[in-house]
């Protein structure tokens, strides 16, 4: 897959991108990423013919989307403990089997803002809100070798309250 054909999806949906080094998560060498991140088709087409092997970030912004990083756990268990459903919004699988759950911002979470958890020593959650990235389906990542995928090809919607007294309390 190429860079384009992992950015374009996202650029389409209103979510800036730019490339990764390939295989990693690190911005592509001499990149300004959180200046440089775009919608653009024909910025990312150039990006495209300079190495289609780039990896894709996906950028949170608070006019757009918020991603909810889960490396411990998941939102499902989560929602289990609460007795709630789990909210219909896209659903991104990391190449260590992380999810990246992708929402629609609204007041209440351009308000809470970036966030993060640790447990057992390790990220439990972190919100990407505001000028932080996910890695995006297509890419490789680093260690494992494996491709980020989509699991819920949804389109974004806002994080149900439950959500966010989660981040908020955690």
């Amino acid at each position: 897959m190429t860079f384009s054909e992992k950015a374009l999806p996202y650029a389409q949906l209103g979510i800036p991108v730019f490339p990764l080094e390939p295989r990693q998560k690190k911005p592509a060498c001499g990149l300004d990423w959180d200046a440089e991140c775009t919608t653009d088709i024909n910025k990312i087409d150039g990006w495209n013919a300079i190495n289609p092997d780039y990896n894709c970030g996906l950028v949170a912004t608070p006019a757009g989307v918020f991603f909810l990083e889960f490396d411990q756990r998941s939102l499902e268990e989560e929602a289990e403990k609460l007795g709630v459903g789990v909210p219909d919004t896209r659903i991104h699988l990391s190449g260590k089997n992380g999810k990246h759950w992708v929402f629609l911002h609204n007041d209440r979470s351009r308000q809470i803002g970036n966030r993060s958890a640790v447990a057992n020593g390790e990220e439990w959650f972190s919100m990407r809100a505001d000028t932080k990235y996910v890695v995006g389906p297509g890419s490789i990542h680093p260690e494992t070798s494996k491709e980020y995928v989509i699991l819920n090809d949804a389109l974004p919607v806002e994080a149900p309250d439950w959500v966010l007294d989660f981040v908020e309390k955690n």
